[in-house]
């Protein structure tokens, strides 16, 4: 019969062994991604491809550089949302392409879109655009917010279509507490954090950023205004918020 070993429990002369860490919980599912957290299967580059005539959004000229342009590709896109997430180095445009001002470089741009039917369409037609090469911007990837509790299969299936036409693809799934609260970037679900938390990493590798001295390390820092002795205007919905924190 073999004896258990006592050479460690309760002896005082040796070091106690540490306790094991918490697992981290798993995020969330997604019907479209699983359990990762983006897909890249898409080009990382414009494809320089022939423009579909009335397809896409319209251009709009700014005189801000935000570290990321958000833009919701459609009404109701989920872009205000997205931007006060993400924190105060990104702006807000709605259903419009940004235009850098005169030897600026390019905007980065993350575009928003719900999982209707026509906001994928949207969403499409915004895609194909810069696949085109005519946008001058430098597009970090889609965001597809649920519109409901549950995708349809057909849904997935175009959503999944969609991500093979960016440079990477985010799904966050329906969070019902959106709907009634002014969401906090303490409150919002895992998948929703650790997605932020790409999306940024996403930006600030297009962008060369480092974080900003005192935020957190998930935080973009804005580059230098094109026009340091101008107040910037607001095209459409400009937002810049508190720093968020990064992902447990």
């Amino acid at each position: 019969m073999s004896t258990p070993d006592r050479s460690r429990a309760g002896n005082p002369l040796l070091p106690t062994a540490p306790p094991p860490s918490p697992r981290e919980a798993p995020i969330e599912s997604s019907a479209v991604l699983r359990d990762q957290v983006e897909a890249r299967y898409g080009p990382q580059t414009p494809l320089n491809i022939p423009q579909q005539v009335g397809v896409g959004l319209p251009p709009w000229r700014v005189t801000t550089n935000p570290a990321l342009w958000v833009v919701g590709v459609h009404g109701g896109a989920g872009a205000t949302t997205i931007t006060r997430l993400l924190g105060p180095a990104t702006a807000e445009l709605a259903r419009h392409y940004p235009v850098a001002p005169t030897g600026a470089p390019a905007p980065r741009v993350l575009l928003v879109a719900r999982t209707h039917a026509s906001g994928l369409t949207a969403a499409r037609g915004a895609a194909a655009q810069w696949a085109s090469g005519t946008t001058g911007v430098t597009l970090v990837g889609l965001v597809v917010v649920d519109d409901g509790p549950r995708l349809p299969k057909d849904l997935v299936a175009t959503v999944t279509a969609l991500g093979g036409m960016v440079p990477a693809l985010w799904h966050l799934p329906w969070c019902e507490a959106w709907r009634s609260t002014t969401t906090t970037p303490t409150e919002v679900p895992r998948r929703t954090r650790k997605s932020l938390d790409a999306i940024t990493a996403a930006a600030e590798k297009a962008t060369a950023c480092l974080p900003a001295p005192g935020t957190p390390g998930g935080a973009l820092r804005p580059p230098p205004p094109a026009h340091p002795d101008r107040h910037p205007p607001a095209p459409h919905h400009t937002t810049l918020w508190a720093a968020r924190p990064t992902a447990d």
